[in-house]
């Protein structure tokens, strides 16, 4: 929980408060929440996005070149 300053009066409060306790004045975090969890989303599909399209086919790429490399072995060694 992280202490923040009142827009209206300056006071500290909470970043989890509906509203300030000195002057009332009312706080809607939900599209403080909202963007943070796009933000999430967001970072979430570019990582699923870059193993599926670079760590992926890296491995199945060393893969097929260790497969490649047992065959080759097995038939000519």
């Amino acid at each position: 929980m992280a202490m923040v300053k009142c827009s209206e009066c300056g006071h500290r409060i909470s970043d989890k408060a509906k509203s300030c306790p000195s002057c009332g004045v009312s706080y809607d975090n939900s599209s403080e929440e909202m963007s943070q969890l796009i933000v999430k989303l967001v970072v979430l599909g570019a990582l699923g996005l870059f193993f599926f399209f670079v760590v992926i086919p890296v491995v199945v790429g060393i893969l097929k070149l260790v497969g490649l490399g047992i065959f080759i072995t097995k038939v000519f060694g």
